[in-house]
């Protein structure tokens, strides 16, 4: 498997956010009924994803961006990138609430560790139901630990070859229990029965859009606001 650079994810508090697939479309011109019909060339599309205002307050986050910039080398080496979604993904509701994440796990004893950070797990359990051929558009996804699907969420899987890339939820039917969902971009590589679903915190494998989209300024009271801008990458 390729060894990649994860960004994490405490390290983009944005105050607004994009993703979006950039498309290529032609069109044969205009037909005799006053129709510009227009022709995908582009098998999908490569997902575009764009942060605004990017909040590094504290001198270590500055100084964990700008290595993650260096080793991205103006977009020579890949990085995984996280899209926090968390106002629309199926999160169970407990107690009337949604449950967006379980906190610190500490050790058996009850103990963190020495920077008071614990164990990591998600919230929202979805698997692959049967299996699905590489640029397939549709899923059957069984949701066991988590809300209900309505069409616009985000998921990611993590592929033996292609790694990481995210997929939207375009529509959605239930089928015995489960959800037959269509898509968008086509899978980027085949799928088996049971492939986990990354809904929690769903990422991509990108590079920057442009040499210096990740440089940063730092203002006069020494906080850096960049809004990067990367776009998906292939090995």
């Amino acid at each position: 498997m390729t060894e990649l650079i994860y960004v994490p994810a405490a390290l983009i508090r944005e105050r607004g956010a994009k993703l979006e697939l950039a498309r290529r479309v032609i069109s044969p011109g205009l037909t005799l009924s006053g129709v510009v019909p227009l022709v995908a060339t582009d098998g999908g599309g490569l997902w575009r994803m764009e942060f605004e205002d990017i909040q590094l307050t504290e001198p270590d986050h500055r100084r964990a961006w700008r290595a993650i910039a260096g080793f991205a080398d103006g977009g020579a080496n890949k990085l995984v990138v996280p899209f926090a979604d968390a106002a629309h993904q199926p999160w169970p509701v407990v107690g009337g609430e949604p449950l967006t994440s379980y906190g610190a796990i500490p050790h058996a004893d009850g103990t963190l560790f020495a920077d008071d950070s614990g164990y990591q797990q998600p919230v929202i359990m979805a698997h692959v139901v049967g299996s699905a051929a590489l640029r397939a558009t549709q899923l059957t996804i069984a949701v066991s630990y988590g809300g209900p699907l309505r069409g616009g969420e985000h998921f990611s899987i993590d592929h033996p070859t292609m790694r990481h890339r995210i997929y939207r939820v375009v529509s959605v039917e239930e089928s015995g229990g489960n959800s037959l969902v269509t898509i968008r971009p086509p899978l980027r590589e085949a799928v088996t029965d049971g492939t986990r679903l990354e809904f929690d915190e769903p990422k991509c494998v990108m590079q920057p859009e442009t040499p210096d989209a990740l440089d940063i300024m730092t203002d006069i009271i020494s906080v850096a606001r960049p809004s990067p801008r990367f776009i998906e990458a292939f090995f």
